[in-house]
């Protein structure tokens, strides 16, 4: 049998110790929080442009799935890294104009920058008119080649995803004037199956 002295006890006891102090210490080591060093555009800035993307750069490589990034107003950011320590952010419509923008960046849920600028102003909200061509080509896909027209039918649109078929004469039966514009819609990049349509009768 070992015969344990109090020596031994007592290396053992500070031995273990040590163990968990250094378990301790690892486990509540907390990740260096990266600072912003520069942004384009420049925090404060006014007259921005409603087109300009946003590029930040850390002083510490940063992982981009582990960045959030919110503002006001509410804006679909799309975020790229384009280096260790550098992310860009660009939206898919202009920003408001003569607003002022408050971008939030956090990572792991904690915050770590904030920027904030002012979009040039403008007599025309460049927002609501992209917001319009969104919904026209959503809803009226085949709007600029409207009206369709032969020597037997017209078409044109009467409400969102939904044509009219005007027959000009009784040469055409209503399902032969349905067939004939969804090979129509189809030949132009529409999707036939989602479309609606509603035939008018040729005047006698």
């Amino acid at each position: 049998m070992f015969n344990l002295t109090k020596t031994h006890v007592i290396l053992a006891i500070l031995s273990i110790l040590a163990l968990a102090i250094l378990i301790i210490s690892l486990s509540s080591h907390k990740s260096p929080t990266p600072t912003l060093l520069s942004s384009h555009p420049n925090n404060g800035v006014t007259g921005v442009s409603i087109y300009d993307k946003v590029n930040l750069q850390f002083d510490l490589r940063i992982l981009i799935e582990n960045i959030t990034i919110s503002s006001q107003p509410t804006t679909n950011w799309t975020l790229n890294q384009t280096s260790l320590n550098s992310i860009s952010l660009t939206h898919n419509q202009p920003l408001k104009s003569n607003t002022k923008h408050t971008i939030t960046v956090t990572q792991n849920n904690k915050f770590i920058a904030e920027l904030n600028f002012t979009t040039s102003p403008s007599q025309t909200d460049h927002q609501l008119l992209q917001n319009i061509a969104n919904t026209v080509n959503r809803d009226y896909p085949l709007a600029q080649s409207t009206p369709y027209e032969t020597n037997y039918l017209r078409v044109v649109y009467i409400s969102p995803m939904t044509l009219e078929i005007t027959l000009k004469n009784n040469s055409l039966t209503k399902q032969e004037a349905i067939a004939q514009t969804k090979s129509w819609v189809t030949k132009n990049g529409g999707n036939a199956s989602t479309h609606e349509y509603q035939v008018i009768p040729a005047t006698l």
